[in-house]
């Protein structure tokens, strides 16, 4: 069987992942990028609680998206997303909520039910595959 970073990678090799930081300012601690499946780009915003995004690591980038995503399509409304994403709800991220449901809905045409593959908790605790994941630097 294969170990969450494993899957992370399989992932990442069929469907051609990558994400690039795009050189605007992040709002309220949300990174903006571009999400590269395919030949398909999102834009994007990363919520980065620990600081951990590191463009050279892109398994670690493609968590952060993954989970973001994750974070979306779990969240009952938009005001519990904002909540969980520690954002102040305004109009600008509405239409950034409002945007992700076409967004997700493409993504899962093309890699299936959204999964970031490594447990909430392992990112949280700083342990595990996430701490695994936080040494490789593909």
């Amino acid at each position: 069987m294969p170990s969450e970073i494993e899957l992370l990678q399989l992932l990442q090799e069929k469907h051609h992942l990558s994400v690039v930081a795009l050189n605007k300012p992040s709002k309220e601690g949300m990174i903006p990028v571009l999400f590269h499946v395919g030949k398909k780009t999102y834009d994007l915003y990363v919520y980065d609680e620990y600081q951990d995004f590191d463009a050279k690591n892109q398994l670690l980038c493609i968590y952060l998206v993954l989970s973001a995503i994750e974070d979306y399509l779990e969240s009952q409304d938009y005001l519990v997303w904002c909540k969980n994403q520690t954002i102040t709800p305004d109009d600008t991220w509405l239409q950034y909520y409002r945007d992700l449901a076409s967004k997700c809905r493409e993504m899962e045409l093309v890699l299936g039910k959204i999964d970031s593959y490594i447990p909430h908790l392992e990112y949280e605790l700083r342990s595990g595959s996430y701490y695994e994941l936080l040494k490789n630097n593909t």
